[in-house]
């Protein structure tokens, strides 16, 4: 796992772009992080981002759990496709979009 073979050839999703976003996203939030934050609380709020993205982790796979025993997988998935749709429609509504450079 991880290498390529000339057996089967890597899915071009995979290799094109299925596995980058997630690095791509941790980048990109970094960066604007790091420009608008004052250096002298940039440790702290890349603490807190740290602490609340990993705590977030645990309860939401029990939130799952919950859901997926009680109302099934597909009630499961729906509700995770709800939680990223608040999530783009947040990003959508800030000011992030309208960036053309990163603040001063």
């Amino acid at each position: 796992m991880g290498h390529f073979s000339m057996e089967k050839p890597p899915n071009p999703g995979s290799v094109l772009g299925g596995n980058q976003q997630p690095m791509l996203w941790t980048i990109s939030t970094t960066t604007l992080r790091q420009a608008v934050t004052p250096h002298s609380m940039l440790g702290r709020v890349s603490a807190l981002i740290m602490t609340a993205t990993a705590g977030a982790r645990p309860v939401g796979a029990v939130l799952g759990a919950i859901v997926a025993s009680r109302f099934g997988v597909e009630a499961c998935l729906m509700v995770a496709a709800v939680g990223f749709l608040i999530q783009l429609l947040a990003i959508c509504a800030s000011r992030v979009p309208s960036l053309r450079e990163l603040p001063a």
